[in-house]
């Protein structure tokens, strides 16, 4: 998701595009901002937060079916703006030792970019919203040797991402009950899965 100099991901490549795309429309103006959070142990995590200590926030949903979070949105003017924010957040992001890995991502992290855009010509306000999401693996808890609080953050990651794959065949079975809310991860990112909202999973 992150990569390099020479090989940039996704998150690069991502803000690039989105910049791109906005000096090529000289008569709109946007309003840029972004947010990062973790889910960790089906708990959400605001990792913009200066007190992290006091980092976590509930979920609302109103009648409307929209969601509505506490999180901090920071605005940003330019693609280093939000380079630095996903810096930040990365020192805040919980990772841990297991055996096959060092730094082992222990939560989801995402990376949620908000656009508004107002034609200064058709008077059109548009609005649209990117989450890029870097998954926690998942894991077999006997090959990783894992004890005490490792236990619980794979039965955590492994129920997650069980649930998204949950979510995804009902939406494709056109199903009536979707089960967004069995799971942090696939409540926080409903309305980024359903809807007329596109999806790509990057395996």
């Amino acid at each position: 998701m992150v990569g390099d100099d020479k090989n940039p991901g996704l998150y690069f490549t991502a803000v690039d595009e989105i910049y791109k795309i906005i000096k090529k429309k000289p008569s709109v103006d946007y309003d840029v901002s972004v947010s990062v959070i973790e889910i960790y142990n089906e708990q959400i995590r605001d990792l913009l937060c200066k007190d992290q200590s006091h980092n976590s926030f509930k979920l609302l949903e109103g009648s409307d079916g929209r969601l509505y979070g506490e999180q901090i949105k920071r605005k940003v003017s330019s693609k280093n703006h939000i380079l630095k924010a996903l810096r930040d957040a990365c020192f805040n992001r919980t990772v841990g030792v297991t055996q096959f890995n060092e730094f082992s991502s222990r939560s989801h992290f995402i990376l949620t970019v908000f656009i508004t855009g107002y034609d200064r010509i058709t008077k059109q306000i548009i609005k649209g919203k990117l989450s890029l999401v870097d998954l926690a693996g998942s894991e077999r808890i006997l090959k990783t040797n894992a004890e005490g609080i490792r236990v619980k953050e794979a039965q955590n990651i492994n129920q997650s991402l069980a649930t998204l794959g949950k979510v995804i065949l009902s939406l494709q079975a056109k199903q009536n009950h979707i089960p967004y809310r069995d799971s942090k991860l696939t409540h926080y990112l409903k309305d980024s899965i359903g809807g007329n909202s596109k999806t790509v999973i990057v395996v």
